[in-house]
């Protein structure tokens, strides 16, 4: 995979499909527990048709530890600015996964010149002191658990988990290897526990897409909805049954919302700016 080094932090990333005229490039931000890997299945599908771009953000996955223990979401919106820049894109549409997403918002927020459009995958708003609390208390094994229940619960279809077992196990080992830092994890939902970022998001032109299962004991979709109804251009759509892992368990139907909902924004001009 390729590495940036900005001054900070060394960000591995990786880039896969190609540009494509009228088709604007995607970034990915990982979540803790969510490493590229973990996404493959979602964005070698839409690298079919866009470039995409899967980001392990600091201290998370292959990218190192930040320096001075920086894992603000001022932080993360400077390392997707610094992707960017050295792939020479100038705008984008930028997703996050879990925790990610608040950086995702933040990024929003900091540039919006450079981000077409947000989607939020298994997201909330900032602050929600018992999601941190209940995640903190899970652990990093703990969320690896609960991730491999949903997995394997009825919320996925028996031959659809049979397909994908192995590839599940494979992911695991890596999320429990690389992306689950107990420290990097307790200072990324420290962060996001911190941020206040509600009155920024209120007036946030950029058109967003929050996606969140019914059964997201993680970030629940209760959380989902408040998040969507604070940004004016907010569409939420809660798929029945999905869980936290819905990317790695309804990685067609995440796909398939993602694309239809990217292509609507791919030709518009106009900077979505705070107002």
């Amino acid at each position: 995979m390729p590495t940036l080094h900005t001054g900070e932090v060394r960000l591995s990333y990786a880039v896969m499909g190609a540009s494509r005229a009228g088709r604007r490039p995607l970034l990915m931000l990982a979540g803790p527990g969510f490493s590229g890997a973990a996404l493959d299945i979602v964005t070698t599908q839409l690298g079919q048709q866009r470039q995409v771009i899967v980001l392990e953000p600091r201290g998370l996955g292959r990218s190192s530890r930040a320096r001075h223990f920086d894992y603000g979401l001022e932080a993360t919106a400077r390392d997707v600015v610094a992707v960017l820049d050295s792939l020479g894109i100038a705008r984008a549409h930028v997703a996050g996964v879990s925790v990610a997403g608040i950086g995702a918002q933040q990024a929003a927020l900091l540039v919006p010149e450079r981000v077409a459009s947000l989607v939020l995958v298994s997201c909330h708003a900032p602050s929600p002191w018992d999601v941190i609390t209940r995640t903190l208390r899970m652990g990093p094994l703990g969320v690896v658990r609960a991730l491999s229940s949903e997995w394997m619960s009825a919320v996925c279809p028996c031959a659809r988990a049979e397909d994908h077992r192995r590839y599940f196990q494979d992911v695991t080992a890596e999320i429990v290897r690389n992306s689950l830092r107990p420290d990097v994890l307790a200072a990324t939902l420290v962060a996001g526990m911190r941020a206040d970022l509600h009155q920024g998001l209120i007036r946030l032109r950029t058109p967003a897409l929050v996606m969140t299962g019914s059964e997201d004991h993680v970030s629940s979709m209760e959380h989902a909805a408040r998040l969507a109804a604070q940004m004016p251009r907010a569409e939420l759509r809660v798929m029945e049954g999905a869980g936290h892992g819905m990317v790695l368990c309804h990685s067609e139907v995440v796909t398939r919302a993602m694309r239809e909902f990217m292509g609507r924004h791919d030709e518009e001009r106009e900077l979505y700016a705070v107002s």
